[in-house]
C-alpha cells in the first residue's frame, strides 16, 4: 500500500511538472542508460553505432552518476544527464529536478533500450523527454507490473521488441540498434585503449582483486578474494592489487597487498585494469573494463542473471573474454533477477555466490594465466 501510495505520488508530480514547464525547441537525440557502470561498457559499441546514424544530432546522454566518468571519456556525448537512480525512486524533490531537467533538454527523440526496464524510471524519463519520437525496448516482465506496462507503453510512440530466449545485454543491445537503424553495429563488444600506467599501481606483475560489486547480493566474499589472489601470487610473485569504489577504515595491512579501494576514480580504475596480469571479480564493472582492455578475468556469478552479463558470446573475440566461475550444475531457482528466495542477511551474497570456494577460483585464475603465457609467447 504504501509503494503504491508513493508511486501515485509521483505520477501526479509528473504530470504538475511537465503541465507547468513550457515547450523548447526539438533538436538532437536523447539516449536513456540509467543503469550502472557495467550496463553502459555493454552498450557502447551500440552507441557508437546510434551515433553514426544520426549523424550531425547531438546526443543527450542520460545516464547514472557512476558511469558519468567513462560515459564523458569513452561515449563522448555532446551534453550529459547523470542522476542517482535510487534517489529519484525514494526522494520526491529530487525526482521532480530530475525530470524538470529532461523535459527542458529539448531533444527530438528518445531512445530507451533497456531490456530491465522500470516503469517509474526508465518509462518516466521517456514521458519526461517530451520528444516527438520515443523508442524503447518492450523490456523483460522480470521489473515491470502488467498494470505498469499496459500505462507505459502509451508513453512511447514505437516499441521495438526484444528477443526471445536468454541472450548477453551486447547482442540484445546489438539487436535493439539493428532494428531502429536498419543495420547491425560494426563490432558486439567494446575495446579500450590501453591508457599509462597509474603511478600508484606496482612496478612489475600485479594481480588485480575486484573488490566489490553493483549488488551484495553478487558479491563474492573480500576475504575469500583476497585469500585466492594471495594463492595465486604466491605461485606467481605477483603482488596484489585492491581496488573498490569504498574507501576502508583502514586499509589492509598484508604483506605483498596494495589497497587502492576508494582512491581511484574511473578513469584511475581503468589505467590499474589496464596493465594487470590478471583481474579476480565478481559479476561487475570491473570483469566488463578488463575484457575491453584484453586484460585476463576470472568472474566469480551467481545466478541472478544468468548469461545476462556473464558469459561473454560464443562469437565473441577470443581475446578478453572472462572466465567465469558459477555454481555448477546450475541450480533450479537460477534467473531469480536477484530476488534471492533464500533471504540472505542485509549486505550478505547469495549462496550461489558464496557456495563458490577459493579453491575453484584459484584453479581457474592459474589455468588463465598459462593459457595467456601460450599466447603471447
Amino acid at each position: 500500500m504504501l509503494r503504491a501510495a508513493r508511486d501515485r505520488v509521483f505520477a501526479i508530480a509528473d504530470r504538475l511538472v511537465l503541465l507547468t514547464l513550457p515547450r523548447t525547441p526539438c533538436r538532437g537525440i536523447a539516449v536513456i542508460l540509467p543503469h550502472g557502470l557495467g550496463d553502459i561498457v555493454l552498450f557502447t559499441e551500440a552507441l557508437r553505432h546510434l551515433r553514426a546514424h544520426y549523424r550531425g544530432q547531438p546526443i543527450v546522454l542520460i545516464c547514472s552518476r557512476r558511469a558519468l566518468a567513462y560515459a564523458e571519456a569513452y561515449l563522448t556525448p555532446e551534453r550529459t544527464i547523470a542522476f542517482d537512480r535510487d534517489r529519484m525512486r525514494r526522494d520526491l524533490w529530487y525526482r521532480m529536478r530530475i525530470v524538470c531537467v529532461v523535459a527542458r533538454a529539448g531533444v527530438r527523440v528518445a531512445i530507451q533500450p533497456v531490456y530491465n526496464r522500470v516503469h517509474w524510471v526508465e518509462d518516466a524519463l521517456v514521458r519526461a523527454s517530451r520528444a516527438e519520437e520515443r523508442i524503447g525496448s518492450s523490456g523483460t516482465s522480470t521489473f515491470i507490473t502488467a498494470r505498469e506496462r499496459a500505462r507505459g507503453d502509451g508513453w512511447y510512440t514505437r516499441l521495438i521488441e526484444e528477443p526471445a530466449g536468454p541472450m548477453h545485454d551486447a547482442e540484445r543491445n546489438a539487436a535493439f540498434v539493428a532494428a531502429l537503424t536498419d543495420s547491425a553495429p560494426p563490432r558486439l563488444l567494446p575495446r579500450l585503449a590501453c591508457p599509462p600506467w597509474h603511478p600508484d599501481a606496482p612496478i612489475g606483475g600485479y594481480i588485480v582483486a575486484a573488490c566489490e560489486a553493483s549488488s551484495a547480493l553478487k558479491t563474492w566474499p573480500m576475504e575469500r578474494l583476497v585469500e585466492a589472489s594471495q594463492a595465486i601470487a604466491a605461485r606467481t610473485g605477483h603482488v596484489v592489487v585492491l581496488v573498490g569504489e569504498t574507501k576502508p577504515s583502514q586499509p589492509a595491512a598484508r604483506r605483498g597487498v596494495v589497497d587502492l579501494r576508494g582512491l581511484t576514480d574511473v578513469h584511475g580504475l581503468i589505467s590499474v585494469l589496464a596493465h594487470a596480469r590478471i583481474v579476480l571479480s565478481s559479476d561487475s564493472a570491473p570483469a566488463h573494463l578488463a575484457a575491453a582492455l584484453g586484460v585476463p578475468v576470472v568472474a566469480v556469478s551467481g545466478g541472478g542473471m544468468p548469461e545476462r552479463f556473464l558469459p561473454y558470446p560464443a562469437n565473441g573475440p577470443a581475446a578478453g573474454q572472462p572466465r567465469l566461475v558459477v555454481v555448477d550444475p546450475p541450480w533450479p531457482c537460477f534467473g531469480c533477477g536477484w530476488h534471492c528466495r533464500y533471504a540472505p542477511p542485509r549486505d550478505a551474497a547469495a549462496p550461489c555466490v558464496t557456495v563458490i570456494t577459493v579453491a575453484r577460483v584459484v584453479d581457474a585464475a592459474l589455468e588463465v594465466l598459462r593459457d595467456s603465457l601460450i599466447e603471447s609467447s
